[in-house]
């Protein structure tokens, strides 16, 4: 695997992993980075002295996501587990859907929504947990939706949440996708309309960090970016590329996708949005 320097774009890392990587995750300082890989494997880099420690999950790891206040890392494999980010020792850990693939997203104050398609190739619904005093706990359903997930195969599932746990995102089968109050357990009508103009498969949701926007990856090759309390679709920003698989807003605001060709982009949305 393969860290460039994103200021100068020169390779500034090469890491040897066991498998293919399925997941990454930064600390918030960025001294540290998470590598989750096809063999079960979460490698952990000293970004600086490139040095890696490895610890062990069981099965592919599909997903990672850090707690700023525990420093810790959520991890999804067939288990959910948070690990102390310095010692890789597992402070909690729950059963999880055996899955082909699957995603967690997190919110700082605990909440943690995962999704995943089983080895039947049928979506399940979305799971919630949450962390307290330094456990997982799982929760009933973080919002509710009437659609019928287990009458469709599809090959992707996303889910998507902002830091302050109000918003959460999903995806349908048929390619458009909702915005949830995660406060009131309901879906947010008044952008319905306007995010399903997304007809297409969305492969990955960001939120902003100040929670204004949010992000989508989608099979066209294009990363999308609305307006969260209106629903308006703000940029349809060109990768040139078959599908973007992966989306992560920086706390700068630009935004960050890794695409199909083995590339990764790094767009100034708030330029963007000034021109």
């Amino acid at each position: 695997m393969i860290l460039w320097d994103q200021a100068s774009g020169e390779i500034y890392r090469t890491i040897d992993v066991d498998s293919s990587v399925r997941a990454l995750c930064f600390t918030s300082d960025s001294q540290y980075l998470a590598i989750g890989d096809d063999s079960g494997t979460v490698h952990m880099l000293d970004v600086a002295r490139g040095t890696t420690n490895k610890w062990q999950s069981k099965g592919a790891v599909t997903g990672l996501q850090y707690d700023e206040a525990r420093n810790a890392f959520i991890v999804l494999s067939n288990t959910l587990e948070l690990r102390d980010a310095k010692t890789g020792k597992v402070l909690s850990s729950l059963p999880a859907r055996t899955a082909k693939t699957g995603k967690i997203a997190y919110a700082q104050n605990g909440l943690i929504l995962g999704s995943c398609i089983a080895n039947d190739g049928r979506v399940h619904d979305k799971n919630a947990w949450s962390i307290k005093a330094n456990k997982l706990v799982a929760e009933p359903q973080a919002f509710e939706d009437s659609t019928d997930y287990q009458s469709f195969k599809v090959s992707t599932y996303a889910i998507g949440i902002s830091r302050d746990g109000k918003f959460g995102t999903s995806n349908t089968p048929w390619g458009q996708w909702q915005l949830w109050n995660l406060e009131k357990r309901s879906v947010v009508e008044s952008t319905l309309t306007s995010y399903r103009g997304c007809l297409r498969d969305v492969y990955d949701f960001a939120f902003s960090f100040d929670g204004k926007y949010v992000a989508a990856g989608t099979s066209d090759g294009t990363a999308r970016v609305w307006d969260v309390a209106t629903g308006r679709q703000l940029l349809i920003l060109d990768a040139d590329v078959a599908y973007i698989t992966d989306i992560e807003f920086q706390a700068s605001g630009q935004l960050i996708t890794a695409n199909s060709d083995g590339t990764v982009h790094v767009w100034n949305v708030p330029k963007h949005l000034a021109d």
